[in-house]
């Protein structure tokens, strides 16, 4: 089995010039954590994570670890500013490029390794062809559809 029998094809995606507002309603509209950016030609340039978009507004302090325990953190009203400048900002601007991308020949189980590997970063593995056009995403999702009994059962975007 490959990337290309497991995909989500014709995945929701976002725009780069989108405000990151309008990206998380988005997200939020489809109930999922990430969703890839693509350019004009439909080329997969980024990925949106609301991860990635909590830890831009923390501060560093919390997100490298040097604070262990929050409850002695100063004020964090700083939090509610930086996420109401985040989501003013474009997509492009706070969308990682460093993402995890697979061929649509690649191996189920190389897909399911990646997303095991890297599910702290993202839940989905963009599928995308030569020349970096985005066919699809893959979620942990996907994988466990591979169980007959759950085949038919809808998560997050639509097939």
């Amino acid at each position: 089995m490959t990337a290309r029998d497991i995909m989500t094809a014709h995945p929701v995606v976002l725009r780069r010039d989108q405000s990151v507002q309008e990206a998380l309603k988005v997200i939020a509209a489809h109930r999922l954590h990430d969703l890839p950016v693509v350019d004009g030609e439909g080329r997969v340039v980024g990925m949106l994570s609301t991860f990635d978009l909590v830890r831009q507004a923390l501060p560093a302090y919390i997100v490298s670890g040097d604070l262990k325990d929050v409850a002695f953190a100063p004020d964090l009203s700083m939090t509610y500013r930086r996420l109401e400048e985040i989501g003013n900002r474009s997509v492009a601007e706070v969308m990682t490029t460093d993402f995890d991308r697979v061929a649509p020949e690649t191996s189920l189980l190389e897909v399911a390794t990646l997303l095991y590997r890297h599910g702290h970063r993202a839940h989905n593995v963009a599928v995308a062809d030569k020349e970096g056009r985005l066919l699809g995403v893959i979620g942990i999702w996907d994988i466990f559809k591979q169980m007959g009994s759950l085949r038919e059962i809808p998560y997050g975007g639509s097939r």
